[in-house]
């Protein structure tokens, strides 16, 4: 992100939470560890960087940067992670969709339809 201007930061920002929506609408679940949402990015299908500046890490058990990455990405818009609890009592540090409404709100009012 450095070297890019406020604009590009600004729709980098906005394509992920785009994508992100998309995450949360195609699992339909409410909660996602931070490894788990990083793994969906890359594997969406789309012109977005997520695969180009993760999946190599990622391949390599490299969450530790990846995960950086996406918090300092999603810090302007007030998301944080937590520790989110599983079904099977397992916690990892994540995020909640419910953390995103406002975001999804401001930055993408209109949910796309899907065919």
């Amino acid at each position: 992100m450095y070297g890019q201007t406020q604009d590009e930061t600004e729709s980098i920002g906005v394509k992920l939470l785009s994508d992100i929506r998309k995450a949360f609408n195609n699992e339909q679940v409410d909660k996602f560890s931070t490894q788990q949402l990083l793994e969906i990015l890359v594997a969406q299908e789309t012109d977005s960087p997520w695969a180009g500046w993760w999946e190599r890490d990622l391949k390599d058990g490299n969450t530790n940067g990846p995960a950086q990455k996406l918090a300092r990405m999603l810090k302007p818009f007030k998301i944080k992670a937590c520790v989110i609890r599983f079904p099977d009592d397992d916690t990892a540090r994540g995020y909640r969709a419910d953390d995103f409404q406002e975001a999804w709100k401001r930055y993408l009012p209109e949910i796309p339809e899907t065919p």
